[in-house]
């Protein structure tokens, strides 16, 4: 009887053992296959680690392993932050759980005091990483930013407010490039400048398509745009927060007029006050000197110094426009571009002051409102909580 007792025993312990072999083989196997480049089985290598995913048996069962192994072989997933490294290095994020939001209603009472006070308005949706919640859901990790953004823009254009919707535009013009991802640093959940430089364009054409707004967005064509890349620049914020010095470097990207242009920059917060060329809305303190430094603020605010209250930029070469941007920190790398195609652009930021209001009334040399948020921003109410 003992002999059969421990017959058995060994027979479950060898069957648990070998489940165990199984699941991290398993683990090790599909997380190996995906640290590739551009070649492989399925080609591009974005394609092929979702497609690996998808025809996993027992998905469930073998994530948990899989995101395990990547710790230790490719850094995959990290619980701490909620960051997912695709397989291209790309990092991305997930979100809470879809929740119903005050936004648009806060929206709506903003659009109704531009109209009595005669002023264009134009709220712009901009897209944030993931594109896609799949890029998420495929892992087992909860992401609802981009269904909470569709949900957003339904309401919105359900209640007669004018909105312009930047996603699919982002998207493809990102994808032109071969990379949906491309407009995006890749340890940063922000644009390049190149997406700035898209986003400002679209938004003075849809300002003059929409109101005649006068916006000179020819100014800021492709061709007649220089193009720098700083190499190895800055490690994103993201990667600061999920890897220090070991997150993925990013390549800065400069984008400046190729004409000479003067301007009037003034900017409280920072204490600047400055007519100059377009350098001016550089931040050369921010972009530091060397590779990798990881230290002091993110490079990304290389741009307009990061997120001021209040400033504004005066174009004496353009004759039409006033706007008032009210903004996160997405629009830094727009600010300046847009400031080419109008006489003024002021911006303001929620986080520090929401009496817009009375700013409005205060401000009647002001003719447009734009509000332009990315997807987490757009849902929130507090940074639609205007006064």
């Amino acid at each position: 009887m003992k002999k059969d007792r421990k017959k058995a025993l060994r027979t479950v312990y060898a069957v648990l053992m070998l489940a165990v072999l199984v699941l991290c083989f398993s683990g090790v196997a599909v997380s190996a296959a995906l640290r590739g480049g551009s070649s492989g089985l399925w080609g591009d290598a974005r394609k092929r680690e979702e497609t690996v995913i998808a025809r996993l048996p027992l998905k469930p069962v073998l994530l948990l392993p899989y995101q395990a192994a990547g710790r230790l072989i490719n850094s995959r997933y990290n619980p701490d932050t909620g960051y997912l490294r695709l397989a291209d290095g790309q990092i991305v994020s997930g979100s809470d759980s879809l929740a119903p939001s005050r936004a648009p209603a806060h929206v709506k009472e903003l659009y109704d005091v531009c109209r009595e006070e005669g002023k264009d308005f134009l709220y712009v949706l901009c897209p944030g990483k993931p594109l896609s919640d799949d890029d998420l859901r495929l892992y087992g990790i909860p992401c609802y930013r981009c269904e909470g953004a569709d949900r957003l823009a339904e309401d919105l254009t359900a209640r007669g407010i004018p909105l312009l919707d930047l996603r699919p535009v982002i998207r493809e013009e990102a994808l032109k490039k071969g990379d949906e991802y491309a407009l995006f640093y890749k340890s940063d959940h922000h644009w390049t400048a190149d997406a700035g430089l898209i986003a400002a364009r679209t938004i003075a054409e849809e300002l003059n398509t929409r109101y005649g707004t006068g916006l000179d967005a020819g100014r800021i064509a492709e061709e007649r745009m220089e193009r720098e890349v700083e190499e190895t620049s800055f490690v994103g914020e993201m990667g600061q927060k999920w890897m220090g010095i070991l997150g993925s470097v990013d390549h800065l990207v400069i984008r400046r007029p190729a004409e000479d242009i003067v301007w009037h920059y003034v900017s409280p917060d920072r204490k600047i006050d400055q007519t100059g060329g377009f350098d001016i809305v550089f931040d050369e303190s921010v972009r530091g000197a060397g590779s990798r430094i990881v230290t002091g603020r993110n490079r990304y605010y290389y741009y307009m110094g990061g997120n001021d209250q209040l400033g504004y930029i005066e174009n004496p070469e353009a004759e039409n426009g006033s706007i008032l941007l009210i903004k996160d920190s997405f629009s830094c790398v727009v600010t300046p571009y847009l400031a080419m195609t109008a006489g003024r652009v002021t911006w303001w930021d929620m986080r520090r002051d929401k009496e817009v209001f009375s700013y409005l009334r205060a401000h009647p040399e002001i003719t447009t409102v734009v509000v332009m948020y990315m997807p987490s921003f757009a849902g929130n109410s507090e940074m639609n909580d205007f006064r």
